[in-house]
């Protein structure tokens, strides 16, 4: 099989942006002494989105990893986990 594989596609689950975008917002910035951290979005959740891009791209396989999840305690990574 031949084909194109997208490696690197970040998702996040959807409770865990959402508190994080104010009304009207669709991202958010988290900061760490100040210093820019990870960037919210709700691209992160939006696997339809992710498709569409994929699709206009022509991937046709892409391999998620979850920042949030990545870093995070046993609470975050179970969140991702169940998600998926």
């Amino acid at each position: 099989m031949t084909g194109t594989i997208d490696f690197h596609m970040h998702y996040t689950p959807e409770e865990m942006v959402a508190p994080f975008l104010g009304p009207g917002s669709s991202t958010s910035l988290l900061e760490q002494d100040g210093i820019p951290r990870y960037t919210l979005h709700e691209g992160l959740f939006r696997i339809d989105r992710h498709l569409e891009c994929m699709d206009a791209a022509g991937v046709d396989v892409g391999v998620l990893s979850s920042g949030a999840g990545m870093g995070g305690d046993a609470a975050a990574c179970a969140c991702v986990n169940a998600a998926l």
